[in-house]
């Protein structure tokens, strides 16, 4: 059974110029279940529209991993009929704010419209929202589209991403937990 909150944003555009999938886990045998599941939604995603979008496959290359998560990507998009020239390939990354750094240069550089390209961010439901916010910071205006997660896998997933989301936003909630204290402090004295 998976989830299906944040699986389908009502903006998702018609069409997109970039679809940026972020990486997962890669394993000898290729990507993870859920680097598969991501890469499937993006499929199913660049199959409804009249002009393929660009995928951007942006993950590095982790110390237990035998290649890059952008190489392990474009494999599986290969066999999944996707030709290599609708690929651009993001192979620094380290985390998901450096995805979205090397991705905005990637973009930047291939980019050739008069107007800002629409762009289309793929990754896990509950990555989702904190995807969003670590693009919108690199000034990226993205729309998002979940992949689904498995009820086995949502817990400690769900537990990873507050954790990071406490980490990103500390300054703030340490400044809201001390201006609440001066609040309280006022009040009861």
């Amino acid at each position: 059974m998976a989830t299906f909150w944040l699986v389908h944003d009502p903006k998702t555009p018609p069409r997109a110029d970039y679809v940026i999938v972020l990486g997962a886990k890669v394993t000898s045998a290729g990507p993870s279940r859920t680097l598969r599941r991501r890469l499937n939604t993006a499929l199913a995603y660049a199959n409804q529209q009249p002009f393929g979008p660009l995928f951007i496959l942006s993950g590095g290359r982790g110390n237990d991993e035998p290649q890059t998560e952008a190489a392990a990507m474009a494999k599986y998009l290969h066999a999944h009929r996707v030709p290599f020239d609708q690929m651009l390939l993001e192979e620094n990354s380290t985390s998901t704010t450096t995805n979205f750094k090397y991705s905005k240069l990637l973009i930047k550089a291939n980019w050739r419209g008069p107007k800002p390209p629409i762009i289309l961010v793929v990754t896990s439901n509950y990555h989702l929202a904190r995807s969003i916010l670590l693009a919108r910071q690199h000034h990226l205006s993205v729309i998002g589209l979940g992949s689904q997660t498995t009820i086995s896998s949502l817990f400690p997933a769900m537990i990873r991403e507050i954790a990071a989301l406490l980490l990103q936003f500390k300054w703030t909630l340490i400044l809201i937990w001390f201006l609440a204290a001066i609040f309280c402090h006022l009040i009861l004295n």
